[in-house]
């Protein structure tokens, strides 16, 4: 059992959700065609490509010649489930080169269980499953955008400048920790002036 949300069923009400949300670049242009093979989990489960498309085939001898293929094929061996970024952390290679290296090697998942990965060429994960379930994706997004923004520019005038000026650069989680400092160094301060008032 693979755990991943399925496409919503395709019924009247959907499909006019999608065709509204389609624009006016997505109508008129044409489908890119590379040298990678991608392919959809609920579309192509039953068919897994086995080899290189043929654009990619007439590539393939000068593809073996590089010493930078040689580095991911042997990567492809340890495992058959590969990100590209993870590919070009332990390789050090560039994006463009990635782009040029993986579809002669892989295909790509688009959607399901291993969506976004690259899957070595005769490995089939549907099959094989003690192996294939090791390296299912997990879809985990974070808003990076975490800053307060303030409509006010003029901060010359605030009275609490320096929380804002806290926000601005540190971001909310630090602005909470400089705020509960200050209220704690007030209350210390209210602590003392009470001892001294009990002193005289």
């Amino acid at each position: 059992m693979y755990l991943f949300r399925d496409p919503l069923p395709e019924n009247k009400s959907n499909r006019s959700k999608m065709e509204a949300k389609k624009t006016a670049i997505e109508k008129g242009r044409k489908r890119r065609v590379g040298f990678s093979v991608e392919i959809k989990f609920h579309e192509n489960s039953q068919s897994i490509p086995t080899e290189l498309s043929e654009n990619a085939r007439k590539n393939e001898a000068c593809f073996r010649a590089r010493k930078d293929a040689q580095k991911v094929i042997a990567l492809f061996e340890q495992r058959p489930l590969w990100s590209k970024h993870a590919l070009m952390d332990l390789t050090g290679m560039k994006s463009d080169t990635m782009k040029e290296l993986l579809p002669m090697i892989a295909f790509y998942w688009k959607t399901g269980p291993w969506a976004r990965l690259w899957n070595r060429f005769g490995f089939n994960p549907l099959k094989e499953k003690l192996e294939g379930r090791k390296y299912q994706s997990i879809d985990v997004r974070v808003n990076m955008d975490t800053s307060i923004h303030v409509k006010r520019r003029t901060m010359s005038k605030l009275p609490n400048v320096v929380v804002y000026n806290t926000i601005l650069k540190d971001g909310p989680m630090e602005w909470a920790h400089e705020a509960q400092r200050m209220l704690d160094a007030k209350k210390k301060e209210e602590e003392r002036n009470a001892q001294r008032e009990k002193g005289k």
